[in-house]
């Protein structure tokens, strides 16, 4: 293939004489997908010789990875500066902005791949946090990756809005999210949703799927789910973190099959007057009792407050103080209610804390790789969009970690390439 910039017969980088891009050098290195490149050198070339899939690959993930929204900026880019043609295997010639469009469109035809990519990817994460533990790097808290994980959705606007009775995106359908400009309450908006599975510590993306607006997100857990264990058969769930668009007593009775203990906010369990928001059964006072301990077989015990409840003194039966129990167990409905897990716990509570850590992840994306920002009509590429910036999302992760960097893992800052020279060759 024309238009490729090798390295000298021989030579690798770090050799010297040979440039070190830093962190997007490495985060292209990583990303050389042995067999996407391989999937894309199998068509038939006609016509003049073009440019080699593994360039127009790299610089494809060179605009999620410096945020050019447009394929005209990441142009620009190349024809303003060598190093960044270099770093993509480019020489002087830059491809035009066509033949992004039939590269990108001839991509989507392998997201499988692309899936596969960054699912290689979060395992290497999960690597190379278990090598920065031992080298004792990692906080003392840290769990290992995949213990627990949370999930929860984000919305993908499409490209031109959905009024009139011809739609620019006839796939996209309108939904609800959360309003912007508001503290509560919501508004619609007209796209697509991206649903996704992270690490509820790391932050590494596990699973995701991309669907219609008008799609709810309860029906998307099991799915997910299985995803995340076809993926990642070995990560040792536990625990399961979502907000109340999860609420579903299917959902508690999937997790419960697998042995994972949901920590799901759920919606009216005041009902009957019976149980508090936070699943704690009351009193015959109508007194929220509380919560005690778990025992195997006996179920969850709650007692009253002490010092009693507002009757003591009122009934000469009870005494001073009630101290009446009740054991609560997890049967049909009040696996929801109440949890496995109960939601009345310190510990449901510190765990639930951990699931803004998705809300973070989508924020990132959004700001840092694309994900809202694109020009492309129908589920299909949209969805590939969405797998590319998840993909250089992960990657960038991993190259942190390369550096040792675990602090700084999440930082999604990358900057232009500047070649470090370790020596000039003779």
């Amino acid at each position: 293939m024309l238009n490729i910039m090798p390295l000298p017969a021989g030579r690798q980088p770090g050799d010297p004489g040979i440039p070190d891009f830093g962190l997007i050098g490495t985060i292209l290195d990583e990303l050389h997908c042995d067999e996407l490149i391989e999937r894309l050198n199998d068509y038939r070339w006609t016509g003049r010789p073009g440019y080699a899939p593994e360039v127009m690959w790299r610089a494809t993930l060179v605009r999620y990875l410096l945020r050019l929204r447009y394929t005209r900026d990441l142009i620009a880019q190349l024809k303003a500066s060598r190093l960044l043609r270099r770093v993509c295997g480019l020489r002087e010639a830059v491809p035009h902005e066509g033949t992004f469009s039939r590269f990108y469109a001839r991509l989507a035809e392998h997201q499988d791949l692309v899936d596969a990519a960054i699912a290689q990817l979060a395992e290497r994460v999960g690597e190379e946090i278990e090598r920065l533990r031992g080298d004792g790097a990692l906080p003392d808290d840290a769990p290992e990756p995949g213990r627990m994980v949370a999930l929860d959705s984000s919305d993908v606007e499409a490209w031109g809005n959905g009024k009139g009775k011809t739609k620019a995106d006839a796939e996209a359908k309108w939904g609800h999210r959360t309003a912007k400009l508001a503290v509560e309450g919501k508004e619609l908006f007209y796209g697509y949703k991206l649903h996704a599975i992270c690490d509820a510590y790391h932050g590494t993306p596990l699973s995701w799927e991309v669907r219609p607006a008008n799609k709810n997100d309860s029906p998307e857990l099991p799915g997910l789910m299985d995803q995340l264990k076809d993926n990642h058969p070995n990560l040792p769930v536990r625990y399961v973190m979502g907000d109340r668009g999860y609420d579903a007593l299917s959902n508690f009775q999937y997790l419960d099959r697998q042995k994972i203990l949901a920590v799901i906010d759920v919606r009216d369990t005041n009902k009957n007057g019976l149980y508090t928001a936070q699943g704690q059964p009351r009193c015959i006072s109508g007194q929220a009792m509380e919560y005690v301990r778990t025992d195997r077989g006996k179920g969850h015990l709650f007692r009253c407050p002490d010092g009693g409840c507002q009757l003591k003194g009122d009934k000469p039966w009870l005494g001073k103080n009630c101290e009446n129990e009740h054991y609560e167990g997890w049967d049909g409905d009040l696996l929801r209610r109440v949890g496995r897990l109960p939601r009345a716990s310190k510990r449901w509570k510190r765990l639930y804390k951990r699931r803004t850590i998705v809300e973070r992840m989508f924020g990132s994306l959004k700001r840092s790789r694309l994900l809202d920002q694109h020009c492309y009509l129908g589920i299909n590429k949209v969805r590939l969009h969405i797998g590319v910036s998840l993909l250089t999302y992960t990657a960038t992760m991993l190259g942190r970690l390369l550096e040792d960097d675990y602090a700084g893992m999440r930082e999604m800052k990358v900057e232009m390439p500047v070649a470090n020279w370790t020596a000039r060759a003779a």
